[in-house]
């Protein structure tokens, strides 16, 4: 579920990036006055920070969503069902199903924790880039 966020993070950051690049080629294509060029800038600018804003708003959103999700079954784990073991008279049989069955709990519980981590790391790094580009915004107006 974090592997999805940070994906979800880079593409929104990727998207505003290749939109600036295409609105760039087509008015290098445009013509090259100097007052054009300055106000074009400053739109290309305002443009591009309002999608970095949108882009880092929906990180915070996805990695929040996601470490409520991962935190949730850390800490509320769903019970399996028990089967019933086959009619055996191994004792070493049962034994080593019940270990296999405690290191796979475990495994899925730090691998829980871990994904946990990443989603509130997401959070932690969109947040504070947010609130930058929000003030850059609110400057260029």
């Amino acid at each position: 579920m974090a592997i999805m966020g940070i994906f979800a993070v880079i593409l929104i950051i990727a998207i505003p990036i290749v939109i600036i690049v295409g609105i760039v080629m087509a008015i290098v294509k445009k013509g090259k006055s100097e007052k054009d060029s300055e106000s074009f800038e400053k739109i290309v600018r305002t443009l591009y920070t309002y999608l970095l804003v949108i882009g880092f708003l929906g990180g915070i959103i996805t990695g929040v969503v996601s470490a409520v999700n991962t935190g949730v079954d850390y800490f509320l784990p769903e019970e399996k069902e028990k089967t019933e073991y086959v009619q055996h008279n191994d004792y070493d049989y049962k034994y080593n199903e019940v270990l296999n069955e405690e290191l796979n709990n475990e495994r899925r519980k730090n691998e829980t924790a871990v994904n946990m981590y990443t989603s509130f790391a997401t959070v932690a790094i969109c947040t504070p880039m947010f609130i930058y580009h929000l003030k850059l915004t609110k400057k260029d107006k």
